[in-house]
């Protein structure tokens, strides 16, 4: 027999469709978020050198966070074939300078 927990779980996915409806919502910015979470914000360019985006054909599958010179930290099922890292970049659609 399923637990309430679980039963709860089961019945939340399934009459919300799944995770983060609003993904694709903020990503567009039609959401009222203007391409932000709720209460973001535009960092000063290149203030958080440490911010890792990992890019798969030119498009951003995750973010990241350098830990070591050599060691990003990331999702688990963000570890895809072919990707690059990209340290140091303000826009992702832009070559910029300080950019690694």
């Amino acid at each position: 027999m399923w637990s309430l927990a679980t039963a709860i779980a089961f019945l939340t996915m399934t009459l919300s469709g799944g995770f983060c409806q609003e993904y694709s919502k903020i990503l567009r910015g039609i959401n009222g978020t203007k391409g932000f979470l709720p209460g973001g914000y535009t960092c000063p360019p290149h203030s958080q050198p440490w911010q890792a985006a990992l890019m798969v054909q030119g498009r951003l599958l995750c973010g990241g966070v350098l830990i070591h010179p050599k060691w990003v930290i990331t999702a688990a099922h963000c570890l895809k074939d072919g990707y690059r890292v990209y340290l140091g970049k303000h826009t992702l659609w832009q070559l910029e300078a300080g950019e690694q």
